[in-house]
């Protein structure tokens, strides 16, 4: 996300928080060191968009919470194992993806990575 060509907790995940949480221009990237893919605040939104590309959980109409999706991202980024992934996250109705399994799975096929 940060544009460095690694996927860390240290970097997206704190960027993937920041915004959906609503931080914008240089409060999104405070702190986060830009790679040469993107290297200002304004790469780093046009890369997010409307950030549904995020939703982990497969819902039937594609939306993001800071307080599941960039949870449970972080998560991933950290290692967390997969039966604690999800633990105080409450999984919303109509999901496709409602295991740690599942969503490390998808996520990792969709992204190429191997969380």
């Amino acid at each position: 996300m940060n544009g460095d060509g690694s996927v860390t907790a240290s970097a997206d995940a704190l960027l993937s928080t920041r915004y959906l949480m609503g931080f914008r221009g240089a409060g999104l990237v405070a702190g986060v060191p830009l790679g040469a893919g993107r290297p200002t605040a304004t790469a780093v939104e046009a890369f997010i968009g409307d950030a549904v590309k995020f939703d982990v959980f497969g819902r039937p109409a594609p939306v993001v919470s800071s307080t599941q999706d960039a949870l449970v991202l972080a998560r991933l980024m950290l290692g967390v194992p997969n039966a604690d992934l999800l633990t105080g996250i409450p999984v919303p109705s109509g999901a496709t993806l409602t295991t740690g399994s599942a969503i490390r799975s998808e996520i990792n096929t969709r992204c190429g990575t191997s969380f």
